[in-house]
């Protein structure tokens, strides 16, 4: 049986590469011929025999240099206490982050991704993490979280109101309007800070103001350091949140921190699946 199962899929990938080469050399001919430039300058989609073939030299690419790695376009996630009709507060999704541990409970929607490479001694020479929780994005490369392109754009911007009531200062660009907190001293230049688009010529004064119903298709995002290493945002929010992104900031930052019950130790190692 394993002998005709072997010849089948030979077959397989025979038919498959004589059609993908034949649909190629259609596309190339057609291309020789074609007297419209911007029509060859369209990238050619790949053929299922190219992906497989990319996919392939991928792996021995890394295999051949020690490099192991682990990836997933899911979190990674222990749910099995989240299986069964009846579950209780006690019950949590575990789940890995960047050498962080976090529990949250079964009722959170979670999605994300990550991608790991190690060395041929099983340590970590690349990392990537994704993970979205409470519509809030976590991200981590495993570096440190620097703002420094947003102090900058802030050292080039006009400076335009100071709330003493909510802790912020606003700043104007062209295009955008940039609000920061006077909070989180501990490092200069990691502030939490929104960002606003002027979508619909919206009036800056009136954004940051008690009377900040803004009926314009202007979006905000919120934007701050979770941990040293992951950053958290909260993106396309209605304009009319913007008064009260201190509420908002310092609601979330608890909630998530509250979330990690471990922190960075020891490198994770790759597991065999």
């Amino acid at each position: 049986m394993e002998k005709y199962i072997i010849i089948a899929l030979i077959l397989l990938f025979g038919v498959v590469y004589y059609f993908d080469k034949q649909s190629n050399d259609k596309l190339a001919a057609l291309e020789q011929s074609s007297t419209l430039e911007i029509d060859k300058k369209h990238p050619q989609s790949k053929s299922f025999w190219k992906i497989f073939v990319d996919h392939n030299k991928s792996k021995n690419y890394y295999k051949d240099r020690g490099i192991t790695v682990k990836s997933s376009n899911k979190p990674d996630s222990d749910t099995s206490a989240c299986v069964g009709v009846t579950k209780s507060d006690k019950d949590m999704i575990i789940t890995k982050f960047a050498g962080y541990v976090l529990e949250y409970p079964c009722s959170t929607t979670h999605m994300g991704e990550y991608h790991i490479k190690y060395d041929s001694e099983n340590k970590i020479i690349e990392q990537r993490y994704r993970l979205k929780l409470l519509a809030t994005d976590l991200t981590s490369d495993g570096n440190k979280v620097s703002f420094d392109h947003i102090v900058k754009r802030i050292k080039n911007a006009k400076k335009i109101k100071e709330s003493i009531e909510k802790d912020f200062i606003v700043y104007e660009e062209k295009n955008h309007i940039i609000a920061i907190l006077k909070i989180n001293p501990d490092i200069n230049g990691l502030f939490p800070h929104i960002i606003c688009d002027r979508y619909g010529n919206v009036d800056p004064y009136k954004l940051f103001s008690p009377f900040h119903d803004i009926k314009k298709k202007s979006q905000c995002g919120i934007y701050w350091r979770l941990t040293k290493d992951i950053k958290a945002s909260m993106l396309f929010l209605p304009s009319k949140f913007a008064y009260n992104f201190k509420d908002i900031f310092e609601k979330y930052n608890k909630t998530l921190k509250s979330f990690i019950v471990e922190y960075p130790n020891n490198p994770q190692k790759p597991t065999e699946k």
